[in-house]
């Protein structure tokens, strides 16, 4: 961990990948305010965010070269006033091919001893049932406005949590795996289910939504933030208007049916999408020009 000063004192130019919004921001991560456009000039002098801000604006001189891996967050760090007038490069997280790829529903289902007669709707996220950035209180209202037929089968899976968080119910039964170590794990979870459910109010990306679809589940989000760069709209998830849950309920179904008719043509779709924009090789070689062109620039 960097501190701002510390920040300040790297006298090499730098390339900022941004995971979040704290770059542009005071001390928060992610906020779904829009004072941090203007500085939080609206803020108290001895305010926590607007001393983190001006502490940002005063000590980083020298611009950086900020990545967005999402065309929102690239967006962002240009409206911001912090980081207006840096220069800016969008560029996906990568992901590896040879390790997040389909396993067979049934034998990923026997192995992580899921139900083979049940619907399984997946949402996985570390603190992600208590956070509510990541949406799951939108997940559970969306649910209500499933038809019968289905919500009579459903299993809600949960992974990077082990319970629900006090006064938090859920009228649908649930599977909670806890944190999850390793990605051969986890592959089989996102291969056992019929739809995996990204409902975040804000992503700087969305990791989860990339790894289910190279697994060949389709992902249904909110058209907003990050998620929207990693989803093609019936194509290989459902991006539902944002934070409309009835919309998202409507995702779900359409998630439900692709995978139980159409498995192969959306592996297929996903893994042909996943290859052209996200493998390692494509985004590498995407990180590697614009290091050549920083090189010679400073040169």
């Amino acid at each position: 961990m960097l501190s701002i000063l510390e920040i300040a004192q790297i006298n090499k130019p730098i390339v900022w990948t941004l995971h979040d919004m704290w770059p542009f921001l005071g001390n928060q991560h992610y906020t779904e305010e829009s004072e941090w456009v203007t500085g939080y000039q609206s803020r108290a002098d001895d305010d926590p965010e607007r001393i983190a801000w001006e502490m940002k604006s005063k000590l980083w001189r020298q611009p950086f070269h900020i990545v967005g891996p999402s065309a929102w967050i690239t967006r962002c760090a240009q409206k911001s006033a912090l980081t207006s007038g840096w220069p800016s490069t969008l560029i996906p997280y990568p992901l590896c091919v040879s390790t997040w790829n389909p396993a067979d529903p049934m034998y990923a289902r026997m192995s992580m001893g899921l139900p083979s007669d049940k619907i399984l709707v997946l949402y996985g996220a570390v603190g992600g049932t208590r956070d509510p950035r990541k949406g799951f209180d939108l997940l559970l209202s969306a649910l209500q406005y499933l038809p019968s037929h289905l919500t009579a089968k459903i299993l809600l899976v949960v992974f990077g949590e082990s319970d629900l968080p006090n006064r938090v119910d859920s009228n649908f039964p649930i599977h909670f795996f806890g944190p999850i170590q390793d990605d051969s794990t986890l592959r089989l979870i996102y291969s056992s289910s019929d739809v995996v459910v990204v409902p975040s109010r804000l992503e700087a990306f969305g990791q989860v939504a990339l790894e289910a679809q190279a697994c060949g589940a389709p992902v249904v989000a909110f058209d907003n933030s990050g998620l929207s760069d990693v989803i093609a709209h019936k194509i290989t998830g459902y991006l539902a208007q944002a934070f409309d849950v009835k919309d998202l309920a409507t995702g779900i179904e359409w998630g439900v049916d692709v995978k139980a008719n159409q498995k192969l043509q959306l592996q297929a779709r996903c893994l042909e999408r996943v290859n052209a924009k996200f493998s390692n090789e494509v985004v590498g070689n995407q990180y590697a020009k614009l290091y050549r062109e920083l090189i010679e620039l400073n040169n």
